[in-house]
């Protein structure tokens, strides 16, 4: 193999090596921002909602939710769970008891938002009531 040929498929190789390289550190910064700002997005609403029920009890609760379901992005989940794990109220379509994780915090869970026909991976916040229910807050991720 003639030298010149050998020396432009090692510049090709070295090319395409330090592409590949810097694609794969874009892709990872983003991926990791997106995922922040979407854990910073769920965090605030489950905040926001909290000191909701804090300042104006149950009946706020229900109002603000029903807003959000009304009125936010279709990406946004928000759901009040029963101690018997029904949904009192939200925009869940699966049965929240199958899906959701029964700890304080934030997680990742498969779910079905009310009119949609294929479950999406969310990131969710959830945070126990006072009166054993459950605030579910989050957003679809994928």
């Amino acid at each position: 193999m003639p030298t010149t040929l050998r020396i432009a498929l090692l510049a090709g190789l070295l090319a395409l090596l330090s592409n590949l390289a810097v694609i794969s550190f874009i892709y990872y910064r983003t991926h990791d921002e997106a995922v922040a700002t979407v854990r910073q997005q769920v965090a605030e609403q489950e905040k926001v909602l909290s000191d909701i029920y804090r300042t104006g009890g149950k009946a706020a609760l229900h109002d603000a939710v029903q807003d959000t379901i009304s009125y936010a992005d279709p990406q946004t989940l928000v759901a009040v769970i029963g101690a018997d794990n029904r949904e009192i109220i939200g925009n869940l379509e699966t049965n929240p008891a199958a899906v959701l994780p029964r700890q304080e915090g934030y997680h990742s869970a498969l779910v079905r938002l009310r009119g949609q026909t294929t479950p999406h991976l969310a990131a969710i916040a959830m945070h126990r009531l006072p009166n054993e229910q459950w605030l579910v807050s989050g957003r679809i991720a994928g």
